[in-house]
Formats: C-alpha cells, sequence, structure tokens
C-alpha cells in the first residue's frame, strides 16, 4: 500500500495560497508601496506608542510627495520632437535619430529617457524598452541628441508613439509624456545576394535546373 508523501516546507514557501490577490498586493513589492506601508506603521507607532514615530511618518510621506510631484513638475515644461536622417532603410542598417529636447524651466531637468515604440521588450508590454537615457538638460535651453539606432523588423518606425519619461530622483514613479514625430522611417525586408549557377555541361536541361 502506497502512501502519499506529505508535501515538505519548500512547497509551502513557494505555493500561491491567494492567486486573486495578486492585482491588489502587487503594488506593495514597488517602492513607492513599500513607502507607503512604512509611513503607515510610523504613524501607527507615533500615535500608540511613542511620538518619534510620527517624525519618521512625516519624513517618508515628504518622500513620496516629493518622488511623485518632482518628476511630474520636471515634464511640464520639457517637450520634445522626434526625426530620422533618411526616410527609408532596410533591416539590420543604422540610421541616425535626432532628438530637439527643449526646457522652458529656469532649473535643469534630469534622467530622462525616450522610450516606446523602437525595440520589442522581453517581457511586458512589448515596444516599452528605453531607447535613449539623457542625464541632463540644463534650464532656458534647446539641445539636440544625436544617436544611431539598427532596426531589426520591418515596417514602419516608430511602432508607437514614443514617450518621454523621468522618474528622477528617487525613481518611485515614472511620469510620461508622448513625443512629437515629425517624419517616420520605413524599414524594408533585409535582401541578401544570389550567386549566379554555374553552367553545367551536356543537355540543355541543366540550365533550366
Amino acid at each position: 500500500m502506497s502512501t502519499l508523501n506529505p508535501p515538505s516546507s519548500q512547497h509551502w514557501l513557494h505555493h500561491e495560497f491567494l492567486p486573486w490577490s495578486n492585482r491588489y498586493v502587487y503594488w506593495l513589492k514597488t517602492p513607492l508601496g513599500a513607502l507607503f506601508v512604512a509611513s503607515l506603521f510610523s504613524l501607527l507607532c507615533g500615535l500608540l506608542v511613542a511620538p518619534q514615530g510620527l517624525v519618521v511618518a512625516g519624513g517618508t510621506l515628504v518622500v513620496i510627495a516629493l518622488g511623485i510631484a518632482w518628476p511630474w513638475l520636471g515634464l511640464r515644461g520639457v517637450s520634445c520632437e522626434l526625426a530620422f536622417s533618411q526616410r527609408r532603410t532596410r533591416e539590420g542598417q543604422p540610421v541616425v535619430v535626432v532628438a530637439n529636447i527643449v526646457n522652458r524651466w529656469p532649473w535643469p531637468v534630469w534622467g530622462l529617457e525616450i522610450e516606446h515604440g523602437f525595440f520589442a521588450a522581453a517581457e511586458g508590454d512589448p515596444d516599452s524598452a528605453t531607447v535613449v537615457a539623457l542625464a541632463r538638460v540644463g534650464g532656458w535651453s534647446r539641445c539636440e541628441f544625436r544617436w544611431e539606432h539598427v532596426p531589426a523588423q520591418r515596417g514602419r518606425y516608430p511602432r508607437a508613439v514614443p514617450r518621454l519619461a523621468t522618474a528622477f530622483p528617487f525613481g518611485l514613479w515614472k511620469a510620461t509624456q508622448p513625443i512629437l514625430v515629425r517624419e517616420s522611417l520605413l524599414v524594408w525586408p533585409r535582401t541578401c545576394p544570389l550567386d549566379r549557377l554555374s553552367f553545367k555541361s551536356g543537355a540543355r536541361r541543366w540550365l533550366g535546373g
């Protein structure tokens, strides 16, 4: 008579007991969710245990507010236009992408990214991979950035509306806005040359073959 082995401890550690609750608790795995939980527990400790917890709660709430307001405010004064150095190319051939960024704020904007529409991400939302990252755009300035992009697939680029994004300074929340594309790029399929067939001696049927 065979008996079933009881589940090991590792099985219980890897088992998902409430899969329906994932969409409600996944936000807790983000830095913003962790800071929110920390501020909530600090507030409870400050009210029930010691007043020092209120200081910690206030500090974490300030970090949350700054991490959300700074990216949102930074993009409000920034605009971006995108263009290609040529209208047509083929798969695997590099093409120069030109981005003109205007910063209307008197202070610089850091941590800008151009994403969406160029690459296919390995996981999650397709075409969401970052194309290029810009360290700093000065205040009251107009900057031009150039880089080479090698399209891996045929079609029209960008494949979707690209976005200008930033999560500076803490990476808690990413603010995005669409980028104006002046001219799109048409990528033709890759071609490969075929060698001529060598003429075989003998009957004419060899030439047809």
